[in-house]
C-alpha cells in the first residue's frame, strides 16, 4: 500500500525530473496567472490611493449627476427629415424671401438670394432635409422643441427623487449661427488668431474660450484655494477655477519639459498654488457682428500689405484697421467713398438688421483666479495621467469653471453660453446633480433611477431601462465622491477579472493537461510495476494528484513573484506623476500624499491561487483517469 507520505516523496522525485520541460510549462502558466496577480495588486493599490485622496474635497458628499439623453431622436434623425417640419420651413422661407424682396425694393438696394442660407436641403432626387445652419431651420427646430418636455431641473427631480439638494451646470456648446468669440488679451494686445480656443482641448488660457463651464457654487467649493471667494469682485472681476496649464501661463511660467522629474513637477505645483490665487487675466468678448468686423479689418490689412508693391494695385475706398484701444471696434483709416456709396452701405446695414443681424458689441471681461483644476484631456491617450483622469473626470470634473450665478449677473456671459435649437438632443448643455446624505441612497438612485443609452437594436439586459423610456430621460453617473466612482470601477474590474481568470484557467488547464499526460506516459512502466506490487488504482492516482498539487503550488509562487515584481516596477515608475495628478484632481492640501499602484488584497490573491490549483487539478483529471484504467501487464510488455 502506498501511503500519503510515499505519494509526497514519489511526486517530489518526479518534480525533479525533466526539468527543462517542467520549467517551460511552469513559466508559461505562471505568466498567464501573473497578469491576474499584477492587475489585482495595481487596481487594489490604486483604489486605496483614490480613497486616501478623496478624504479631501468632496469627502463625505454623495452626488449623482444626470445628463439628458434621447438616443432614439439622435439615431433616427426624424426631426431633420420630418415632412411637416420641412413643409413649415419651406413656407417660412417663402415668406421670408417675399419680405426680403419687398424690403430691398423699399430701400432701393439690390437683393440676391443666399443659397447657403436655404432652410431645406434637396439632393435632387426628392430627398429633403432641414438645414439647421439656417435661421429658418433654427426657427422650425425651436418650434419643434417647444412641443417637447423641457430639459430642466424640475424634470431631473422627477426622475431622481429624495435628494437633500439639487444643482445645475451649464457648458459651452457648438453654435452654428452668430457664434461669439472670446479673444485672449496678452501682453497688452488682443490675440485675434481665430484658432485660439476654437478646438476642444486647447491648453493654456485660450482653453477657456471652448471649455468654460458654469456650475452652482456648492460644487465648486472643493476646488477653491484658501482665502478666495466665488463672488464677483467689487471691480467686476469674474471668479474662475483655472486649468493648471492656464494658471502657469498667467504666471508666465515656461512649460516643464517632458523629461522633468517628479520633484520638479511637485515644486512647480507648489509654486503655482502659492502664486496663482487672486491673479487676473482678461478676455475680449465680441459678438458675431463685432468679430466679423474685426476679422474683415485684419484680412483687409493683410491684402493691402500683400499687394502694396504692385503697380496696378488700387487701395479700397473704405479701409478699416484693428484699433490700438483694447477690445474696441476697428478704426476707419480711409474713407473716400461717394455720398451715394455711403448711403447704399447704410441701407444695406439697415436691411441686415431687419433680418436678424445684430449690432457689433465688444467688452473686456476680467477674470480672477480663485482655484485650480486639471486640464481636460481630449487626446484619448493611454498615459497614467490620461487613465487616472478619465476614471474620475465624470466624478470630479476638470477644466475652467465659474459660479452659475454670473449667468444672470453678466449679460454678455449669456451670449457666450447661448445654445442653438436642437442642441440639447445631441450635445446636452445642462447637467443636473442630486446630493444625498449617504452613499447608500446615492447608489440606490444610480441603480433604481438610472437608464441605459440604448440605440435602435440594442438588447437591454433584464432590469435595464432605456433612456427616455418610463420617465427616465437622464443618464446618471457619480460626481464628486470617489467612493461611488470606485465602486463602479471595482464592479467593472471584478467582472473583467473573473472573465479573464476563467479564460486563463482554461488555457492553463490545457497546458498542464499536456504536461501531466506526458509525465504519465513516460512513467507507464513505473506505474505497471507499482500495480504488479499490489498498489491500487487509487494509490496511483494519489501520486499524480500530489504531483499536480506541486505543479499548482509552484505556479502560484512563481505567479506571485512575477506579479509582485511587475506591480512594484509600475509603482516605482508612475507613482510620483500619479500623485501630482491626483493632488490637482482632488485639490489636496496635503502634498505629502502618495498615489500607489501597489496594494495587497488577500481575497484576490486567494481567489487567484485557488484558480491556479483548480486549473491544475482539472487539467490532471483526464490523464489520471485514462492512466489508472490501463492494463499494467500490457504496459509492461509494450515497455
Amino acid at each position: 500500500m502506498i501511503t500519503l507520505r510515499d505519494s509526497l516523496q514519489l511526486a517530489y522525485t518526479k518534480i525533479r525530473t525533466r526539468r527543462i520541460r517542467l520549467f517551460i510549462v511552469l513559466f508559461v502558466a505562471s505568466l498567464l496567472f501573473s497578469g491576474l496577480v499584477a492587475g489585482s495588486l495595481i487596481v487594489s493599490g490604486a483604489l486605496k490611493s483614490f480613497q486616501v485622496f478623496s478624504d479631501e474635497g468632496f469627502s463625505g458628499r454623495y452626488i449623482v449627476s444626470g445628463t439628458y439623453s434621447d438616443p432614439a431622436a439622435f439615431q433616427s434623425g426624424s426631426m431633420f427629415g420630418d415632412p411637416a417640419m420641412i413643409a413649415r420651413a419651406e413656407a417660412l422661407e417663402k415668406d421670408r424671401e417675399t419680405r426680403k424682396k419687398s424690403e430691398a425694393k423699399r430701400l432701393g438696394i439690390e437683393y440676391v438670394s443666399n443659397e447657403t442660407d436655404k432652410a431645406v436641403f434637396d439632393d435632387g432626387n426628392g430627398n429633403k432635409s432641414l438645414n439647421n445652419m439656417s435661421l429658418v431651420g433654427q426657427q422650425v427646430i425651436a418650434e419643434f422643441e417647444a412641443t417637447r418636455p423641457k430639459v430642466d431641473l424640475s424634470r431631473y427631480k422627477d426622475q431622481v427623487k429624495g435628494a437633500d439638494a439639487y444643482y445645475r451646470s451649464l457648458r459651452m456648446t457648438y453654435v452654428p449661427i452668430d457664434k461669439p468669440s472670446l479673444n485672449l488679451i496678452k501682453d497688452g494686445k488682443e490675440q485675434t488668431d481665430q484658432r485660439n480656443g476654437t478646438v476642444e482641448g486647447t491648453r493654456g488660457i485660450a482653453g477657456i474660450a471652448s471649455d468654460w463651464t458654469l456650475i452652482d457654487k456648492p460644487l465648486l467649493q472643493p476646488f477653491v484655494l484658501p482665502g478666495q471667494s466665488l463672488d464677483i469682485g467689487s471691480d467686476g472681476s469674474i471668479p474662475v477655477i483655472a486649468s493648471y496649464s492656464g494658471a502657469q501661463e498667467v504666471l508666465n511660467l515656461p512649460s516643464l519639459s517632458v523629461s522633468a522629474t517628479s520633484q520638479q513637477k511637485k515644486d512647480r505645483l507648489v509654486e503655482v498654488r502659492q502664486k496663482i490665487a487672486g491673479q487676473r487675466f482678461s478676455l475680449c468678448y465680441r459678438n458675431a457682428s463685432s468679430n466679423a468686423e474685426l476679422q474683415a479689418a485684419i484680412q483687409q490689412q493683410a491684402d493691402i500689405k500683400a499687394n502694396q508693391n504692385k503697380k496696378d494695385y488700387q487701395k479700397p475706398d473704405y479701409i478699416t484697421a484693428q484699433n490700438s484701444e483694447l477690445c474696441a471696434a476697428p478704426i476707419v483709416q480711409r474713407d473716400v467713398r461717394t455720398a451715394a456709396e455711403k448711403q447704399l452701405f447704410a441701407k444695406q446695414a439697415e436691411f441686415d438688421r431687419i433680418f436678424g443681424k445684430k449690432d457689433p458689441v465688444s467688452q473686456t471681461l476680467s477674470f480672477r483666479i480663485v482655484g485650480l483644476s486639471p486640464d481636460r484631456e481630449f487626446s484619448g491617450g493611454f498615459g497614467v495621467t490620461d487613465i487616472l483622469t478619465s476614471i474620475l473626470t465624470s466624478s470630479v470634473g476638470v477644466g475652467w469653471a465659474s459660479p452659475l450665478e454670473i449667468y444672470e449677473q453678466a449679460p454678455v456671459v449669456q451670449d457666450v453660453f447661448k445654445t442653438s435649437p436642437g442642441t440639447e438632443m445631441y450635445t446636452p448643455q445642462n447637467t443636473f446633480y442630486a446630493e444625498f446624505s449617504d452613499a447608500a441612497q446615492a447608489r440606490t438612485a444610480l441603480k433604481n433611477d438610472g437608464c441605459v443609452i440604448a440605440l435602435d437594436g440594442t438588447q437591454l439586459q433584464p432590469g435595464e431601462v432605456g433612456c427616455s423610456a418610463a420617465g427616465r430621460p437622464f443618464y446618471l453617473q457619480t460626481f464628486g465622491s470617489a467612493s461611488l466612482a470606485i465602486d463602479e470601477f471595482q464592479a467593472g474590474f471584478r467582472k473583467i477579472q473573473l472573465i479573464a481568470a476563467g479564460i486563463i484557467g482554461i488555457v492553463a488547464a490545457v497546458i498542464l493537461m499536456g504536461m501531466i499526460g506526458r509525465i504519465i506516459a513516460d512513467a507507464r512502466k513505473e506505474t505497471a510495476v507499482f500495480r504488479a506490487l499490489g498498489a491500487s488504482r487509487l494509490s496511483i492516482a494519489q501520486i499524480y494528484l500530489v504531483y499536480t498539487l506541486y505543479l499548482g503550488i509552484l505556479t502560484v509562487l512563481i505567479s506571485l513573484v512575477i506579479g509582485f515584481g511587475v506591480a512594484l516596477l509600475i509603482d516605482s515608475k508612475l507613482s510620483s506623476d500619479a500623485s501630482i495628478t491626483m493632488t490637482l484632481l482632488f485639490n489636496a492640501a496635503d502634498l505629502s500624499k502618495q498615489f500607489h499602484f501597489y496594494g495587497l488584497d488577500i481575497t484576490d490573491v486567494g481567489i487567484i491561487s485557488a484558480a491556479v490549483i483548480g486549473a491544475a487539478l482539472i487539467g490532471s483529471l483526464i490523464p489520471i483517469a485514462h492512466n489508472v484504467r490501463r492494463n499494467p501487464i500490457k504496459d509492461m510488455r509494450e515497455e
